[in-house]
This record gives structure tokens, sequence and C-alpha cells, in this order.
């Protein structure tokens, strides 16, 4: 959304915030190239976590916290 609202900014208003504010460049860039490996990270770690508590390994029950 972040990346969105700036984009906007640029299109629609003619106003590019990466080259008024140098903060706001590399904020905007460190968004953008973490936020989406961390969303597949945790969409996977969310896949297993599902596998281990409907499996019915005891095995697998038991080495989960919580």
């Amino acid at each position: 959304t972040i990346t969105m609202t700036s984009r906007s900014l640029m299109i629609g208003f003619d106003y590019d915030l990466t080259r008024s504010s140098l903060i706001w460049c590399r904020t905007r860039q460190f968004i953008t190239g973490t936020y989406p490996p961390l969303a597949l990270t945790f969409g996977s770690l969310t896949t297993f976590d599902q596998f281990v508590i409907t499996s019915r390994s005891v095995c697998l029950h038991s080495n989960t916290v919580g």
C-alpha cells in the first residue's frame, strides 16, 4: 500500500517523493525489496505449521511449541 500511495502521488499529482527526499527513496527501496520475500516466507511457514498441527504423527506434535 505504501508503494501504491507513492505511485499515486507520482502519477496523479506529478510529485515524485523519491527525487525530493533521499530518506523516502531509500525507505521505498527497502520496503519494495523486503516485504515480498517476507510474505512468501510467512506463507510457507504458515503452510508448514498447518501441516504439523494436522499431522497424525505424535513426533511432530511433541516437538512443537505451544
